[in-house]
Formats: structure tokens, sequence, C-alpha cells
């Protein structure tokens, strides 16, 4: 559809949006999730090295660091949907939790649920009429 009339209104519509946007912005954004991973990763790590300890302290650190993950990454929450899939127990808890959790991290959990899978990959192109 190049060189039609409607194309040349939707790019001038676009580089109006891209001009609006701060520069350096898309920078911050990459450096943000760069730091959500590595903490993650780290609150991973040290959660179970602490889950040999008499008090389980592991096992929130570690929670947390999954929640940090399959916020920013999408392969993570793939990942995590693959995980659940294969382990019913694992599938069944989360469920349970996923039920009684706040909204943000009932969401969340909800993306990693495999029976809500398609909502992760499928995208939204429009409204049917």
């Amino acid at each position: 559809m190049r060189g039609t009339a409607g194309s040349s209104a939707r790019y001038s519509r676009m580089s109006t949006i891209i001009s609006i946007q701060a520069p350096g912005a898309s920078l911050v954004r990459q450096m943000m999730t760069a730091c959500q991973i590595m903490a993650g990763v780290s609150l991973i790590g040290l959660g179970a090295a602490l889950t040999v300890t008499p008090i389980p302290l592991g096992l929130p650190l570690m929670a947390g660091g999954f929640v940090l993950l399959t916020s920013c990454s999408h392969t993570c929450r793939k990942g995590a949907a693959g995980l659940r899939r294969r382990l019913s127990l694992l599938d069944a808890a989360l469920i349970r939790i996923e039920d009684k959790a706040p909204g943000a991290l009932a969401r969340m959990l909800r993306q990693s649920n495999p029976r809500y899978a398609y909502a992760i990959s499928v995208p939204i192109t429009g409204v049917p009429q």
C-alpha cells in the first residue's frame, strides 16, 4: 500500500508521535528492563542459597525474583507457562494463589497460566463489529 493517500497520512502521524517522545526514552526503558532482570536473577540466586537455612527465607525471595522476571520478560512468561503445563502440582498451587492474589500479582500469574496462554501470544488487532 505504498504511495496511497491513506499510507502517507499514516506515516506523517507516526513521525509526529515519534517526535513527541523524549530523547533516550527507549534507552531508559531498556536499562530499567535490564535492572529488573538482574534483580530477579539475584533474588532467585540468593533465595536458592537461603533455602537450606532453618528459617525458609529463600522461598519468598525466589518468588519475588520470579515475579520480577515474568513481569519484564516475555520469554520467562512462556517458560513459566511451559513449567506449569508440565508440573500439575505447581499449577494447582499457583491457581489457588492466583484466585486470592491482589490485582497486579494475579494478572502476572494469569499471564503464565497455560489456560490463559492464548492471551500472551495472540495480538489484538481490532474490535469485531
